[in-house]
C-alpha cells in the first residue's frame, strides 16, 4: 500500500469532515444525545415552575415534528431569544416531537399586520346605511391566495351561517387580536394550525352573503371591539390614495 504524505491526509480529513456534516452526523453518543433532551425537559419543568400562574402572561406551545426555533418564532411572533430565555435553552440544535416551550406574552399593543389579499378596497369600516360595517371589503379576484396578516394560531376555519360565508379566524400576539377572513373559496387551513405572518390560508370566493368576490377583512381586539384594519395595516401605495395608519 503506498505511503500518503501529510497534504493527502489532511485532504481525506477535510474531506470526511464535509461529509459528516452533509450527512447530519453528530460527535456524539447515545448517551449525551439523550442526556441533551432529559436537560432540555428539565429545563421546561424550570421554566414552568418559575411562572407561577403563566397562562395569564403566556402559553405553550407543544413541539411538532420538523420544528425549529427559528419556525417556532415564525409562527408564534416571539423572537428566538425570548423563547430561549424563558425556557433556559442553551443549546438550539435539536428539539424534539412533545416538548413543551413556554411562549412567553408579546408587550406589543400597537401590532403591525400586512395586508392579507391584494385589490382595491371597495368598503370602508364604518356605518353603512343603517348598519356598521366591522370591517373591509378587498375586491380580490376569485382564486387569489389569502394570506394569515401576522402569526398566530388558527380558532376557527370552517362554513359561517351568519353571513361570512367560508371564515378564518387567526388568534394574534396571545390573544391580543384576533383577525378574520371571509367569504372564502377554499380554506386551506384548520382549526390548531399554526400559521407564519404572510402564509396561505385560503382563496378568494363569494360564499356566504355576497354580490362578488372579494375578502371580507376584520381585525378583533381581545374584548371582543372591533377596530379599524387601516389604523392597523402596514402602511401601502393603492392607486393615488396613502392608505396608512391613523
Amino acid at each position: 500500500m503506498p505511503k500518503l504524505n501529510s497534504k493527502y491526509l489532511y485532504i481525506l480529513s477535510l474531506l470526511f469532515a464535509f461529509l459528516s456534516t452533509a450527512c447530519g452526523v453528530k460527535n456524539y453518543s447515545r448517551f449525551s444525545y439523550h442526556e441533551k433532551y432529559k436537560t432540555d425537559s428539565v429545563s421546561m419543568q424550570n421554566a414552568k415552575t418559575s411562572n407561577p400562574g403563566s397562562s395569564s402572561k403566556g402559553y405553550y406551545y407543544t413541539v411538532q415534528k420538523g420544528d425549529s426555533l427559528w419556525h417556532i418564532s415564525q409562527v408564534t411572533g416571539v423572537l428566538v431569544d425570548s423563547i430561549k430565555e424563558a425556557n433556559k435553552i442553551i443549546h438550539t440544535d435539536k428539539l424534539y416531537t412533545g416538548l413543551k416551550l413556554y411562549i412567553p406574552k408579546v408587550h406589543d399593543p400597537y401590532a403591525q399586520f400586512s395586508w392579507p389579499a391584494k385589490g382595491a378596497i371597495y368598503s370602508g369600516y364604518g356605518p353603512r346605511g343603517k348598519r356598521f360595517h366591522h370591517g373591509i371589503d378587498i375586491g380580490a379576484q376569485r382564486g387569489d391566495i389569502v394570506k394569515a396578516a401576522a402569526p398566530g394560531k388558527v380558532i376557527y376555519a370552517d362554513y359561517n351561517r351568519g353571513g361570512f360565508g367560508n371564515l378564518v379566524k387567526i388568534s394574534h400576539f396571545n390573544g391580543e387580536y384576533i383577525t378574520y377572513y371571509a367569504h372564502n373559496d377554499k380554506i386551506f387551513v384548520q382549526k390548531g394550525d399554526y400559521v407564519r405572518a404572510g402564509e396561505a390560508i385560503s382563496k378568494v370566493g363569494m360564499t356566504g352573503r355576497t354580490t362578488g368576490p372579494h375578502l371580507h377583512f376584520e381585525i378583533h381586539k381581545q374584548n371582543g371591539q372591533t377596530i379599524n384594519p387601516l389604523t392597523q395595516l402596514e402602511p401601502r401605495i393603492h392607486g393615488n390614495i396613502r392608505l396608512s395608519r391613523k
